[in-house]
């Protein structure tokens, strides 16, 4: 696991090997085990390692073909020794163990197709010296973050945006849509950045750059919209499911170091504890993360796993002082605009992690999205008939909902409520994103200045995107796979960040793509039955976890940021957010911002989402120094 960052030049001018430095620098906690580099003429790169595998022999970039082609790799493919057994019975020679060079050496074999054969999470860069080409590639599902930068001058990449930005002639200009779009969902979509010019290289796609400038994108996987031809029943769906599951979990815990684990109180870490446990018998510790607040803890939960399944366990409380010292940091190392607040519960518990000497834990993402875990689930179900009320009272609940009174907690029901009225219209498709908006385009317009609102209203939504890419696909099958890209890929470049930040590998076995094709191709009926959440995956674990887990209800990863904003937090408010910084940003209405501020502190709205964002957008261009 490590970070990356290049320049090729198209021109003949040799790359400053100064600004690969600086570049490289920057992602220094990504790799703080060791530093490489490699230049050739118009091309250089760098990398950072966080040594996992083959500690001693496996610096970075590694080099193959004569000298030919080289390698800056991040990620791990958890495959590679069958891979590099494969290679070596066609007479490859390999002088590491590392994955990094079973990548580099599945290229010199099959060149691009050598994306088809690996499991795993990556981001690299191949460079071909004899073609004057680079082969940049990402994971399917974009575990790992891959930025790049393109002019008619050079092709600059990264594994954060703070390292392009580092290039001394890339202006750092706001990108007004992807700031939308951040407004709108606390991020922004898996095709832009709010950085004018740079772009991420999307999931399951590869890049092809050469010296001449010529640039081709192109997928090599997306999630399958087709449906299985499987005739078993729903006992048998349930347990092919967890025999991938359960193989995902081994092949993931390849490593020369110690490998640790993240619980929560939920069935998804849950799950990963009892196969580890049970099935695999691998001894591993466990760490979470726990509040004062009991309505937002669930370490206590948390615990009594870790002794079902005799892992030790330890546990960091956070308390708002804690959130005053890093919020800027916890902004700075999540890299792209981000407002979710489970950022900070996954900064401390991967600091938590290192602190303790582990590089590499596993985590359950993914298993909200695979198995309908959310309760915008239900509300589309709700809405399938709630769509044929007559209009008039639709209108009336929506104004009678917006005189319920506030109430607290972590996704208040007050709240879930005003959000399900709130949309009007007949669109299931539309519904379904909007229950995930925080700033409707409505609420842009009063809270951007009027001069900006062309700049902001006029391109396709996130959501609009992928269910445009998978028109006639199923019902359930369409709404699952638009969280995927619409809610869950731009989620993971935070969780990339929160645990880079602390020089922690998170793993997702969730995502194993193997178990993602499988799930996403079942037919509906085995998918979501009724209104009852995780149906599924709660018949695959009944017997395995405790039935307080597997019924507790749908709680969230949240930090009680509502109620701290109105006292603990308040200080940031008064630095990211005051009369004044509000000014500097040029774009916002001030007023509005102060009334926002003001009815939350009053209780007449709870608008905490809203203020976190615009804390988290504030901070942002401040600790990136971006200007509009």
């Amino acid at each position: 696991m490590c970070g990356i960052v290049g320049i090729l030049n198209f021109n003949s001018d040799s790359v400053n090997k100064e600004t690969i430095k600086k570049m490289n620098d920057l992602i220094s906690h990504r790799g703080p085990d060791e530093e490489g580099f490699f230049f050739d003429k118009n091309y250089g790169c760098g990398a950072r390692r966080l040594s996992i595998i083959d500690i001693e022999k496996g610096s970075q970039p590694i080099i193959r073909g004569g000298g030919n082609i080289i390698i800056a790799y991040n990620g791990e493919v958890y495959n590679y020794r069958e891979i590099k057994e494969e290679l070596s019975a066609k007479g490859y020679k390999f002088s590491t163990n590392t994955d990094t060079e079973t990548v580099l050496a599945a290229y010199e074999c099959w060149g691009e197709d050598c994306l088809e054969k690996l499991n795993g999470i990556f981001a690299f860069a191949i460079y071909n010296a004899g073609k004057k080409e680079i082969f940049l590639a990402r994971d399917r599902l974009g575990v790992k973050p891959l930025f790049y930068y393109k002019d008619k001058e050079k092709f600059v990449f990264g594994s954060e945006l703070k390292a392009i930005i580092a290039h001394p002639s890339i202006d750092k200009k706001l990108n007004l849509t992807a700031v939308s779009d951040f407004l709108t969902y606390g991020y922004h979509s898996e095709f832009e950045t709010p950085l004018k010019n740079i772009y991420p290289l999307r999931p399951g796609h590869f890049i092809k750059v050469k010296s001449d400038g010529e640039f081709r994108s192109t997928p090599y996987w997306r999630i399958p919209s087709g449906t299985s031809d499987f005739k078993g029943d729903k006992r048998e769906a349930a347990e092919e499911i967890y025999f991938l599951l359960r193989d995902s979990v081994k092949k993931q815990l390849v490593s020369d170091v110690e490998v640790s684990l993240m619980l929560s109180s939920g069935m998804d870490s849950g799950a990963l504890a009892h196969i580890l446990h049970h099935d695999l018998k691998v001894p591993m510790k466990a760490f979470s993360i726990g509040f004062a607040d009991k309505d937002f803890d669930e370490s206590g939960d948390a615990e009594g796993l870790s002794k079902m399944f005799d892992m030790p366990w330890e546990r960091e409380f956070i308390t708002p002082d804690m959130i005053l010292k890093d919020f800027s940091k916890i902004v700075y190392h999540a890299d792209s605009l981000q407002g979710n607040t489970a950022q900070i519960i996954y900064y401390y518990c991967n600091k938590l992690i290192s602190d303790k000497g582990y590089k590499v834990t596993l985590n359950g993402s993914g298993g909200d999205e695979l198995f309908f875990g959310y309760q915008t689930y239900r509300a589309d179900k709700i809405f399938k008939y709630w769509k044929f009320f007559p209009q008039p009272c639709r209108n009336f609940l929506r104004k009678a909902s917006s005189a319920l009174p506030i109430s607290g907690g972590r996704v208040p029901v007050d709240y879930m409520i005003k959000k399900f009225f709130e949309y009007t219209g007949n669109d299931i498709f539309k519904a379904h994103a909007h229950w995930r908006t925080i700033f409707t385009a409505e609420g842009q317009k009063s809270l951007f200045k009027k001069e900006f609102h062309g700049q902001l209203f006029s391109h396709r939504g996130i959501y609009d995107k992928v269910y445009d890419e998978y028109a006639g696909t199923d019902l359930w099958t369409k709404i699952q796979i638009s969280d995927f890209y619409g809610w869950l890929i731009p989620l993971l470049s935070w969780v990339d960040g929160m645990s880079m930040a602390n020089g922690v590998e998170l793993r997702v076995p969730f995502l194993d793509h193997r178990l993602v094709e499988k799930v996403i191709t079942l037919p509906d009926k085995y998918k979501f039955g009724g209104y009852e959440l995780k149906k599924l995956m709660k018949s695959f674990l009944k017997n395995r976890l405790p039935e307080k887990t597997l019924f507790a209800g749908k709680k969230g990863t949240h930090a009680p940021v509502g109620k701290w904003l109105e006292k603990e937090l308040n200080p940031l408010i008064e630095e990211h957010l005051s009369p004044d910084r509000v000014k500097n940003l040029e774009f916002f209405d001030n007023n509005f911002i102060q009334s926002l501020i003001q009815n939350h502190m009053n209780h007449s709205q709870n608008n905490s989402f809203k203020i976190w964002n615009l804390l988290v957008f504030s901070a942002w261009m401040k600790e990136l120094r971006v200007s509009l």
